[in-house]
């Protein structure tokens, strides 16, 4: 069996919000899933890195989902594709460079005084 495809209808700041609406999608019958919630619930400042939170539908119930969250979000359906994947995962690898450096250089001036 094919795997479906998901497709990205919205994004939140907090894995909070993205909660609250993913419940009112599964009361509607919607299955859905959430990308990043547990990376931006570890340090928040992580969402703007990853872009935030995604709430994630099956390609066929895109329509029916934008139609039931359209009241207060105004989604915007977006193709989750390998290339935001690949710049997010350097940003990721960016970030972890970043704080590895930082960690050195803090232990080298300890040491060295």
């Amino acid at each position: 069996m094919k795997p479906k495809k998901l497709v990205t209808v919205t994004t939140f700041g907090l894995p909070m919000e993205a909660h609250l609406v993913k419940e009112k999608l599964k009361s509607e019958g919607i299955e859905s899933f959430l990308l990043d919630e547990h990376a931006v619930a570890m340090d928040v400042t992580y969402s703007q890195v990853l872009g935030g939170v995604k709430l994630q539908v099956k390609e066929s119930d895109v329509r029916r989902a934008a139609e039931i969250l359209r009241g207060d979000l105004h989604p915007r359906p977006e193709v989750y594709d390998r290339k935001f994947s690949r710049r997010i995962a350097w940003r990721q690898r960016f970030v972890l460079a970043v704080v590895v450096i930082v960690f050195l250089v803090m232990l080298a001036v300890m040491l060295l005084a």
